[in-house]
């Protein structure tokens, strides 16, 4: 590789995706005047407003980086990369500072940053370089499974701050670039199948407390009350899916439908390990985490605490009709009865003032955004390329379904921001730094330096 950075030329005007620039352009338009009208009644307005500025300045200065450095590079350095991304997760849980129960900010005079931040892009990198040099071989199980050993320990530091909202977008960006790598379809079929169980058991088991009536007794209660924990229940669980599993394979064996033997073998690992998976997140919860749980399953029992936000984001988007009640003239917001109205609800905030027009607005620009970094996937000139915009296609998929849906009452409040759109520097600044990597693949899709 004989150049790392190109000059700004009518090469360079030629090269570019002009149209993912405009519909980021509008994108980071829009969310502009939605957080001056959202934070305005703040008293620390002025301060909000300076840190998006500079925010807005260091993105732009990190999207140049992105185009004008080679994206080979980080193939080449991903270990570098790797041990970046690890030194810093460490780093925050020893000075970090700790902020609604999550330690994971660093505090500096005039900015703020989130390493995790910097993970989501670094481990989409990071799996790229891995996958590319194992895309002969990724029909085997074990190079999946190291995919899977390669972003723990980032994930294991995530989760001790602990930030469960943040590790929830890993996993889709996992699964998306491990399939786009080769693996067969049904490694991810299992992977969803642990993962389903891993987040839908502690569902489950917050339901049935809500719910001792639909159980059908205080037995039964009792009974998944103890099997949400380690000890015996797990190994009568284990005896009972393994005998499960037997049945069911003599069964299919009297009337001739062989099934592999691995197979059955596999469905009690992902049984097991989703159930373990599930136990450790049902008691990893914290309070807030779990009163947004019961906000979610049953918004009636707390109308004014956990269930408070999601029912304020309804009505603000619900009171915007059609064409909205105009900027800076939301009641919702201005008001202060929408809470994180700035940050996490910014999607709320656009619907009231700007209405479903503008709502859809936002969608369509954003669904543009993702089908535009999926055609740099596919002209990319090398499989790294294409894996690592693939990546960044799902996760800014993962996180507009996220943001919306947690806003209209359709998910869980996940702490899950709405990147180019939402209030956060830190966000911001690595959302322009991937979409410059973007670029920068795309510009060289047909050129060799």
């Amino acid at each position: 590789m004989s150049i790392v950075f190109r000059p700004a030329t009518e090469t360079l005007k030629s090269q570019l995706d002009w149209w993912l620039i405009g519909a980021v352009a509008f994108l980071l338009g829009l969310g502009t005047v939605a957080i001056m009208s959202a934070a305005s009644p703040l008293a620390f307005y002025t301060q909000v407003l300076q840190r998006h500025l500079l925010a807005l300045s260091a993105g732009m200065l990190a999207f140049m980086v992105g185009i004008g450095v080679h994206y080979n590079i980080y193939q080449d350095q991903h270990k570098t990369l790797y041990g970046i991304c690890l030194g810093l997760l460490a780093a925050v849980l020893i000075f970090g500072e700790t902020f609604r129960g999550s330690k994971s900010w660093f505090r500096f005079a005039y900015f703020s940053f989130q390493p995790t931040e910097f993970a989501r892009i670094a481990v989409v990198l990071i799996l790229a370089a891995y996958l590319e040099r194992r895309k002969k071989v990724m029909d085997r199980l074990l190079p999946v499974l190291g995919a899977v050993a390669v972003i723990a320990p980032i994930l294991a530091l995530i989760l001790i701050q602990p930030d469960f909202s943040s590790t929830i977008a890993f996993f889709p960006v996992f699964a998306g670039m491990v399939y786009c790598a080769g693996a067969p379809f049904r490694y991810i079929l299992g992977m969803a199948a642990l993962g389903g169980l891993a987040f839908s058991l502690p569902l489950a088991w917050i339901w049935i407390s809500l719910n001792p009536a639909w159980t059908r007794g205080a037995i039964l209660v009792d009974y998944f009350s103890r099997l949400s924990q380690f000890g015996w229940p797990a190994a009568a669980l284990a005896a009972s899916v393994a005998a499960a599993l037997w049945l069911l394979w003599w069964f299919l064996g009297r009337i001739r439908v062989f099934v592999p033997a691995a197979f059955f073998f596999m469905a009690f690992f992902i049984t097991m390990s989703g159930y373990g998976a599930g136990v450790a997140v049902h008691h990893g919860l914290r309070d807030y985490q779990r009163k947004r749980v019961v906000a979610f399953l049953k918004p009636e029992k707390d109308p004014k605490g956990g269930s408070y936000n999601i029912r304020q984001a309804r009505i603000a988007i619900g009171a915007g009709g059609f064409w909205g009640k105009g900027i800076f003239a939301g009641t919702q917001s201005r008001l202060g009865f929408l809470p994180e109205r700035h940050t996490d609800f910014i999607f709320a905030v656009i619907g009231e003032e700007m209405g479903f027009l503008g709502s859809i607005c936002v969608l369509l620009a954003y669904l543009f955004v993702v089908w535009r970094i999926l055609e740099t996937a596919r002209l990319a000139r090398d499989g790294f390329g294409g894996l690592v915009a693939t990546g960044f296609a799902v996760m800014y998929g993962f996180c507009l379904i996220m943001n919306t849906g947690m806003a209209v009452g359709l998910l869980p409040v996940a702490g899950v921001p709405l990147p180019l759109v939402s209030y956060g520097g830190s966000s911001l600044v690595m959302s322009f730094w991937s979409l410059g990597i973007v670029q920068s693949i795309y510009w060289r899709r047909t050129t060799f330096v």
